[in-house]
């Protein structure tokens, strides 16, 4: 039987690890989220999102409430984390009072009473933390930090996908060490506030072009590109360059789907959009907008109060502009491409970012399968290939002779020199199965472009038996960074295994400290399978007992 699998340019680790079938995702906006738009991108196959900067627990319950009516898709929420003791700034009446008075022409302005010192600035992260752990959206991400291992662990046990920001090389690096499943690449073109987190903002100004290779080169997990996204050239570009996905901010705050008051989005699609300024005045953080009339005079003034005192206090009469459309008195967040916004409708937004960055990114063929020898994927929007290569063993004696041809060898991650290393080599890689069984091999190789150097594969065996069960083994060689092509690999070889070969299920052994194949495993739909599991042995040099998974034909 000949199967056919085609794959297009929008589907990728990112989208299988999200659930999604679009590789955009929407700005997660503090203080500007719309349950409208972030329903309304989910609807349209990306991954909605909504900020909850200073929501309670009872406002988040409230909100997801209104999301979930609108959408059944998945969606991703996003919280601040406590970062530089902002959670412990607390002024006195006499401090409070003098930040108040250096705003007090801004409160009288619109019509407010200087406020009184609230009780506290912000809710504390563990309440909003275990409000969305209640809702158990699909993601959860974050900003400004990197997430501690029980708030990794506690979102994994929801069932909730985790994602770190980052603005530089090195928080992205901290954020996979922490054990985040995917990773938010932010360049400075980026509107709202910088998220930097390892050193100051105004020291990790990175831009999304060179940001985006480099975090793609130094971490195994999904990227998503933020920063200067506004249409699909930018969308085809962050692909090229490595991303998985992109998040896009400022084209969807302009839509009419979002919660910015008319004068923000006039002013996003007005000459002023060309000039954006970094400026830590309006919340006491560092913060990309276009500039107006009260960012001008408070840059002027001296004394100002720090975050999140600052953010609080321009935010009473912020509001009170917003209701007034004001824009002379908001926060006027920006991206360095609002110049190429163009549309006012998500939905209309959401098909025009895939029609024209598809028309840049050809869709890619995955194997046609023929039974004959050697498969070449080329990808436009990757810099390695997929090589695909199956062969019928007997024995061992064969499979000697299959490693010892140059068109194989090549391909595999260890090297063979004798009958007795192949051997070892078979029991390492894929435990529990006979080396004397007939049966079928399909190897998966992903393959560096333009040379022969092997950074992963895939080995699937078909078993002779009624079952037909297939066992599955892959690795990633060190020095390499691929868990999403090990992802993109293996999803490729379930495909062959349920398609092609007829098999009812497929089995994976690993060693219980490879968590991130596990969890790569469990993203696929693999349970834990205690009859699987196997005891170690310390000659195989696999000091713990291997555990077995197993996936079920629909």
């Amino acid at each position: 039987m000949t199967a056919r699998f085609r794959r297009t340019w929008r589907e990728n680790a990112a989208t299988t690890l999200f659930g999604i079938e679009n590789p955009v995702v929407l700005g997660p906006f503090g203080g500007l989220s719309s349950v409208e738009l972030a329903a309304a991108v989910s609807e349209h196959g990306g991954l909605g999102s909504f900020g909850l900067y200073g929501y309670d627990a009872e406002r988040i319950g409230s909100t997801w409430a209104r999301l979930r009516a609108l959408t059944g898709k998945p969606l991703n929420l996003n919280l601040w984390l406590p970062h530089d003791g902002d959670a412990a700034v607390a002024p006195d009446d006499s401090e409070f009072d003098a930040y108040v008075e250096l705003l007090r022409p801004y409160f009288d302005e619109t019509g407010l009473e200087p406020p009184a010192r609230p009780e506290r600035y912000l809710p504390p992260f563990e309440e909003q933390f275990g409000a969305v752990l209640e809702a158990r959206p699909a993601v959860v991400s974050f900003v400004f930090g990197v997430p501690s291992g029980d708030v990794v662990a506690r979102a994994h046990e929801a069932g909730i996908v985790v994602v770190g920001t980052a603005t530089t090389v090195d928080e992205a690096i901290a954020l996979e060490a922490a054990g985040v499943d995917a990773i938010t690449a932010s360049g400075q073109e980026s509107g709202g506030h910088r998220v930097s987190f390892l050193r100051p903002a105004e020291e990790s100004l990175i831009g999304t072009f060179s940001l985006v290779p480099q975090v793609r080169d130094a971490v195994s997990v999904p990227v998503v590109a933020a920063g200067g996204i506004a249409d699909g050239r930018g969308v085809a570009a962050a692909l090229v360059l490595g991303a998985d996905a992109v998040q896009i901010g400022s084209a969807f705050l302009a839509t009419a789907q979002s919660a910015a008051t008319d004068a923000h989005r006039a002013a996003l699609r007005s000459p002023d959009a060309r000039h954006t300024v970094l400026t830590r005045v309006m919340s006491g953080r560092l913060a990309r907008g276009i500039p107006n009339r009260v960012v001008r005079e408070l840059e002027a003034q001296t004394g100002r109060a720090p975050f999140p005192v600052q953010n609080w206090l321009t935010g009473q009469f912020r509001a009170a502009a917003a209701t007034q459309n004001r824009g002379d008195l908001l926060s006027l967040w920006a991206g360095q491409s609002s110049p190429l916004i163009s549309i006012d409708d998500a939905a209309t937004l959401m098909n025009t970012l895939l029609d024209d960055a598809g028309r840049i990114l050809p869709d890619r063929l995955f194997p046609v399968i023929d039974r004959t020898a050697v498969w070449r994927v080329e990808s436009p929007i990757r810099t390695e290939r997929l090589i695909l290569r199956q062969h019928a063993l007997d024995d061992l004696d064969d499979m000697l002779a299959f490693h010892s041809d140059p068109e194989v060898t090549r391909f595999l991650p260890w090297p063979v020199r004798d009958r007795a290393q192949t051997q070892e080599a078979l029991e390492l890689r894929i435990p529990q199965i006979e080396v004397a069984h007939e049966g079928e091999w399909l190897v998966l190789a992903m393959e560096l472009a333009d040379t022969a150097t092997v950074i992963g594969e895939v080995v699937l065996k078909r078993a002779d038996d009624a079952a037909g069960v297939a066992e599955l083994g892959y690795a990633v060689h060190s020095g390499h960074h691929g868990l999403g092509l090990a992802r993109e690999a293996t999803e490729a070889m379930l495909r062959l295994a349920w398609d092609d070969l007829g098999l009812a299920q497929v089995v994976a052994y690993l060693d219980p400290r490879n968590t991130a194949s596990s969890v790569l495993l469990e993203r696929l739909g693999f349970s834990r399978a205690e009859d699987l599991d196997v005891s170690g042995d310390s000659e195989r040099a696999i000091e713990d007992p291997l555990i077995g998974y197993r996936l079920l034909r629909d």
